[in-house]
């Protein structure tokens, strides 16, 4: 939403969206205020195929994705090479992490919440976005971690998350 909020282009994002082989969601943005200041707010809609109703699915109902099949759908996805790269790289570095957390190959890595459709179109749809804008790098100031626990597949854990401790760790945040 921030980088369409900067300039990316949502039509954009959506026709690279359309070349990753996911059914079942639909991806809104709309302007927003937030404390008096104008944004943009993006919504991926995800629904259930098993559902006869088309009920938006349970956010804490996230299906068990490998590593190895999201890998897969991504190469075979019709992207630009750019958008195919950052996206294979971030889910890399994901599944490296969650292997370490688990004590199991990247390649067994079962993601759960970053496995999900919704997670799936938001990463694709970042680094469509960077491209949209012809972002060649990202940096950032200091990054608030939060406090507090956060409810996930594997129970309730402190925030920032074991996995997210560690991927800041490795990357030198």
């Amino acid at each position: 939403a921030s980088l369409v909020h900067a300039g990316a282009d949502p039509v954009a994002i959506a026709e690279v969206l359309s070349g990753v082989e996911l059914d079942g969601y639909a991806l809104s943005f709309e302007r927003v205020q937030r404390c008096g200041i104008m944004a943009t707010r993006a919504h991926v809609a995800v629904h259930d195929p098993q559902h006869d109703h088309g009920a938006a699915l349970d956010h804490d109902a996230h299906p068990h994705r490998p590593y190895r099949d999201i890998r897969a759908l991504l190469e075979r996805a019709d992207l630009p090479a750019r958008v195919r790269e950052r996206t294979l790289r971030v889910f890399a570095v994901l599944a490296d992490v969650e292997g370490a957390m688990h004590g199991v190959p990247p390649d067994e890595v079962e993601f759960h919440e970053v496995g999900s459709v919704d997670a799936i179109v938001d990463i694709v749809g970042v680094c469509a976005a960077l491209e949209s804008l012809g972002v060649d790098s990202v940096r950032c100031s200091a990054i608030s971690v939060g406090r507090g626990t956060v409810r996930t597949a594997h129970g309730e854990l402190p925030n920032p998350a074991p996995a997210v401790v560690e991927l800041l760790a490795k990357r030198g945040v």
